[in-house]
């Protein structure tokens, strides 16, 4: 088994940037395989999330995902707002590490 830290990160924006607010959250899984770029994942609450890089980490002998970030539509009147994509994501098992910015 692979032990496999995931990170993902949601913005309060339409695109990253020097101002945009973003909170970065984590979760750890064992993987059966090693992971690597394009492999999608799906837990039971949330949608697929798609690796975008994964790095070995030796001296903590574990993988480190990040997953394709996820970004606010600030001109949508029905899309969910930053507060809530973050919450969404905490109580689908990501862990919020921290917010930035803002």
């Amino acid at each position: 088994m692979y032990r496999t830290i995931f990170v993902k990160q949601i913005f309060n924006a339409r695109e990253p940037g020097p101002r945009a607010e973003f909170a970065v959250l984590r979760r750890e899984e064992a993987l059966p395989f090693a992971p690597c770029p394009g492999h999608e994942f799906l837990w039971e609450d949330g949608p697929p999330q798609k690796v975008r890089a994964a790095t070995w980490n030796i001296g903590d002998a574990c993988f480190s995902c990040m997953v394709e970030d996820t970004f606010v539509d600030p001109f949508s009147i029905d899309a969910p707002e930053f507060e809530e994509l973050v919450e969404e994501a905490k109580k689908s098992g990501w862990t919020l590490v921290r917010v930035f910015g803002g």
